[in-house]
């Protein structure tokens, strides 16, 4: 008897131990989706607005402050 009562607290552990596990799993992927949720609608704020990095990285060394319909000029500068 005292064997299936040692048999039977090992299975209780390993249910509770499972439990546990598939909980925090399931909290991990909450945490996983709330924060790329709160990115995607992050980054669709900054999209609505019509401006991205690279607009402002080039307005604000072109000094204009309305966002540019053509692309940035490239130039080759060859250095010596």
């Amino acid at each position: 008897m005292a064997a299936l009562s040692e048999w039977l607290q090992i299975m209780l552990d390993e249910i509770a131990r499972k439990r546990e596990d598939q909980e925090r799993a399931r909290a991990e992927e909450s945490q996983r989706a709330s924060e790329a949720k709160g990115a995607t609608e992050a980054q669709g704020v900054t999209e609505a607005q019509g401006v991205t990095d690279g607009q402002r990285s080039v307005e604000s060394r072109s000094g204009s402050s309305a966002p540019s319909s053509s692309p940035p000029e490239l130039r080759i500068v060859a250095r010596r």
